[in-house]
Order: C-alpha cells, then structure tokens, then sequence
C-alpha cells in the first residue's frame, strides 16, 4: 500500500506547485448558493439535502492541476465540489469531475500516471506498459474531459461513485450523479487572462445578482 505521505511528496515534487497550497486541485474559488431537490428526487430518497426544501451549498470549481500558478488556458481536467449544509448540523459532500471515468483504483498507479503526464514525450510509452489505463483516458478524450472551457457551466461534471438512495420505504435505488449547468446569458464582455474562467464566474454571477437585485455569495 503507498503511504500517503509519499504519495502527496511525489505528486507535489511532479507538479512543483507553490508551498502550502493543495497537492491537486490547487487552483479553485469557493461560491456559496442554495439547492433545492425536485420532488422526483425526494421519492426516491429520504437524505437530507433531498427533501425539496432549499438547503444552503458550498461550491469549489477547480483545475485539477498541483499548481494554482498555471493559467487557465491550458488543458486541464475541471473539478466541482458541492457541500451540503443539512439542517441537523451536519454536511453531505459531493465531488465531481470532467472525466466520466477513473483510470485507475490503485494509488500507485495514479500516482505514477501523474508522473508520467508531466513529460508529455514518454506519456505514450507509459500507457502502452499499463494498457489497463486506456479505456478510461479514451472516454475522456472523446467527452471532452480535458477541456479549455470559457465558463466553469460549460463542461458536465461526473461524481465518478454510484450512491444508494433509500427512500420512506427503504426501497435502495444506485444511481450516478450527473451535474449538468441550466442554459443561461453569458456576461458582456471577454475574458482572456490568467484567470479567465474565475474572472468570467465572477462576472457571471454578479450580473445574475444584479438581475435579482442581491450580492451573489463568494468566497
């Protein structure tokens, strides 16, 4: 078993990110919104944060990437993380990404995947050693799991997981998460630095708080 301590020196010295920030995902802005369940969820599942009453969230959109430095024109696997603050105190998490599929459930593996995907020139060599990794990789280059996206509500985001949701009679259904962003006016404007897709969230959501006449939450 590969200690995690190890894990995260390795995938930190493969990255070379700044010091104190996150291993992955380092780059990524928290938002704070609501979420309500429609009425088809709360059949067929009595957690909390499906009851349809609207229950307060905490958002991180993130590039998947060790380093925040990086910009946000270059290709990169995109993470959502949702947190569901529930009325008992407590939370439900749930963490999506742009890939459908996970290449791998061995941490080595991962890790040594990681490694290799910084030198671009042997990634080919290495995938042709592991060939177990390919069918996954495959699935995201053809669904776009790396993309450039101009907005975060562009790409859909996969919980990669299966969850069993009980309802009032204990009847388990599984079912895979999809989140989906609903159609919505750009802002004005274009977004082209560093940090375009941070810059065009926070243009974005501060037109729809104009709209409603309240200061959209960010953290």
């Amino acid at each position: 078993m590969l200690d995690p301590v190890v894990a995260v020196d390795r995938l930190r010295a493969a990255f070379r990110g700044p010091e104190k920030h996150r291993t992955l995902h380092a780059k990524g802005r928290f938002y704070a919104g609501t979420f309500t369940a429609t009425p088809e969820a709360a059949a067929l599942g009595r957690a909390l944060h499906l009851t349809g009453e609207s229950v307060p969230v905490l958002v991180r959109w993130s590039n998947a990437g060790g380093n925040a430095d990086v910009p946000d024109t270059l290709p990169d696997i995109r993470g959502m993380a949702v947190k569901f603050r529930l009325p008992d105190g407590t939370a439900t998490d749930l963490l999506g990404q742009t890939a459908r599929r996970f290449p791998t459930d061995d941490p080595e593996m991962f890790v040594r995947m990681t490694e290799a995907s910084r030198r671009m020139a042997t990634f080919p060599l290495f995938m042709l050693r592991h060939p177990s990794m390919a069918p996954a990789l495959l699935d995201g280059l053809r669904n776009g799991a790396v993309p450039k996206p101009a907005s975060f509500v562009e790409p859909s985001y996969y919980p990669i997981h299966a969850y069993g949701w009980r309802d009032a009679d204990d009847r388990l259904s599984w079912v895979r998460y999809v989140l989906v962003a609903q159609p919505g006016e750009p802002p004005a404007g274009s977004f082209a630095g560093p940090d375009r897709v941070f810059d065009e969230m926070a243009a974005r959501l501060a037109r729809a708080g104009a709209l409603r006449g309240t200061t959209p939450g960010r953290r």
